[in-house]
């Protein structure tokens, strides 16, 4: 909105003229397009209307005022339920999809999408109405509600209209009382326009940069400033604080010989090298101390590595002008990639961790260490240092669909799954999901009694409120999957992954858990969810070496045999 000063002259003159003269088109554009993701804020646009409805009436103290607010109202009610309307389709139709479009992925990043699924749990179809009133929340709440499929358009559209019937009146006439109010129309123009110009560049601003936006959304810089500061958050979205460390991913050590073994530093670079054992311990060493975050959602606070920082090898092999990424390879076969320009001061060629040896299950004598990545883009049992021109997906992003980017604080844990939905649709008529890989793949409150996962790869699926009784698990990976509430009685879960797996309010009454993992298995807590109903349940079986204290002893308080 623009409000002018005493004699208008200009571009600034055209565009109010140009509001006054079409105001329903105006108003009712520009807030469907903020209901789509217009990076600007619906409110200084219904005070916007408010003015504009002073002066279709001569100052609103002529009769006919009430009609022009009236009118004004209802082109803002419309425009924004339009908006509304397109975005909660857009998340219905496309779902996951559309967050391949990288303006959209900003918007409703996994953080928000998470809360906004919370939200939604916690409140059902009244928060629809609830978010009407919270500009930070609105686009991501109906985005998320349509991509969910809970709730009807009809449903939608209800409570989106009796949001919009309280906050639509409330604030044109906040806008149109202040416009008219102020007795010196012309002092009225200049101030209030000075303001509104002031506040709609502030929003602009405010919303470009993300606002509040969390700090899983901040670059990794500023985060970097932030953290040394003592600024940042405990821990990123939905970890778990631990003094345990899990063993996770590769669990078969490398055998090691400090005669033959030899880390090579190579690729781009003008002086590969090939260092011993002993000649790698003899380089100057660094001690650095941070937060492991596993993908798992386990976080191990207070982690002090010692060893070798990269940029002290990549010193001695000089990086060629071509090299942009380095790649880190194992001894046995994995790797992973990241951009050279974000490693120094970060990565660490470690030998040591808490005042003694990495242990060789994890990952020594010689891994790489990053504190700011998920753990997945630190590499065990560490033979290979790699300069290269070209970034080259990693074995997780390759064979598990892991994120590239793995920030913990944007919670980048999977890239967006590709699935068919007719293929989804026809294994559901199948009742057969086996053997395929079914990564995020959307489940919630579906009736798949006798359902075989069998083999399956089902990461971060959705599960929630599911009817799974009788199903069969038996050796699919169930890593990071949303079980909430799911009932899960006489289902078959033998030799599973449930790594990082959330089964709080899950019905689990008499069930056999003889999983292959439970690094991080949550049955109860946190955040005030209702825990997993256990009694009769047994872990016999199981490699519950993973669980953490808290989860151990809730299910040793509820005898759970096997818990010990």
């Amino acid at each position: 909105m623009i409000f002018l000063a005493d004699e208008p002259t200009g571009l600034l003159a055209h565009l109010w003229d140009f509001v006054q003269d079409y105001p329903d088109p105006v108003l009712f554009g520009l807030l469907v397009l903020c209901g789509v993701g217009l990076p600007l804020p619906e409110e200084p646009i219904l005070l916007m209307a408010g003015a504009v409805a002073v002066e279709l009436s001569s100052g609103g103290k002529v009769e006919g005022f009430d009609v022009q607010l009236l009118r004004v109202a209802a082109d803002c009610a419309a425009g924004i339920l339009i908006g509304d309307l397109l975005t909660f389709r857009m998340g219905r139709v496309l779902g996951k999809r559309v967050l391949r479009i990288p303006f959209v992925r900003r918007i409703a990043t996994r953080t928000r999408r998470v809360r906004a699924e919370r939200f939604f749990q916690r409140y059902g179809p009244w928060a629809i109405f609830i978010a009407r009133f919270f500009a930070g929340v609105r686009l991501v709440m109906y985005f998320s509600a349509g991509a969910s499929r809970r709730i009807s358009y009809w449903r939608f559209l209800m409570m989106d209209f009796l949001g919009t019937l309280v906050s639509v009146p409330i604030s044109v006439w906040i806008g149109f009382v202040a416009y008219r109010e102020l007795s010196d129309w012309r002092a009225a123009k200049t101030k209030l326009g000075h303001f509104h110009m002031i506040l709609m560049a502030a929003a602009v601003a405010h919303h470009l940069a993300g606002g509040r936006a969390q700090e899983a959304e901040r670059g990794p810089a500023a985060r970097r400033v932030e953290e040394d500061r003592g600024l940042m958050p405990a821990l990123p979205p939905r970890q778990q604080a631990t003094r345990l460390w899990p063993v996770v991913g590769e669990r078969e050590p490398e055998p090691f010989d400090p005669a033959t073994w030899r880390l090579a530093v190579g690729g781009l670079v003008a002086r590969p090298l090939a260092l011993s054992f002993a000649e790698l311990s003899a380089i100057p060493r660094a001690v650095r101390t941070g937060t492991l975050h596993c993908v798992t959602r386990w976080s191990r606070p207070e982690s002090s590595f010692e060893g070798v920082p990269l940029e002290a090898l990549l010193e001695r092999a000089g990086p060629l002008p071509a090299a942009r990424f380095v790649r880190f390879v194992s001894g046995r076969g994995h790797d992973t990639t990241l951009p050279l320009d974000a490693c120094p001061g970060d990565v660490l060629v470690a030998l040591a961790v808490d005042g003694g040896p990495v242990p060789p299950e994890h990952g020594g004598p010689v891994r790489t260490v990053l504190f700011r990545r998920y753990f997945y883009k630190s590499v065990k049992w560490l033979r290979t240092v790699e300069l290269l021109a070209e970034d080259r997906p990693g074995f997780w992003e390759r064979t598990s669909g892991y994120h590239n980017g793995a920030d913990p604080w944007r919670e980048e844990r999977y890239a967006v799954a590709d699935l068919d939905r007719r293929e989804v649709e026809r294994r559901m008529a199948a009742k057969d999901f086996s053997g395929g890989d079914w990564r995020g793949v959307e489940l919630e409150r579906r009736d798949l009694r006798g359902f075989s996962f069998r083999g399956a790869k089902v990461r971060d699926a959705r599960f929630a409120g599911a009817d799974l009784r009788g199903a069969d698990f038996r050796g699919a990976n169930l890593t990071n999957a949303d079980l909430r509430g799911a009932d899960l009685r006489g289902a078959l879960l033998e030799g599973a992954d449930l790594d990082g797996a959330d089964l709080r309010g899950a019905d689990l009454r008499d069930l056999r858990i003889p999983a292959a993992a439970m690094a991080c298995t949550t049955f109860a807590g946190p955040g005030g969810a209702e825990p997993a109903r256990v009694e009769g349940a047994s872990l016999a079986g199981a490699d519950a070496s993973g669980l953490l204290d808290e989860q151990r002893e809730f299910l040793r308080s509820r005898g759970v045999a096997g818990a010990s």
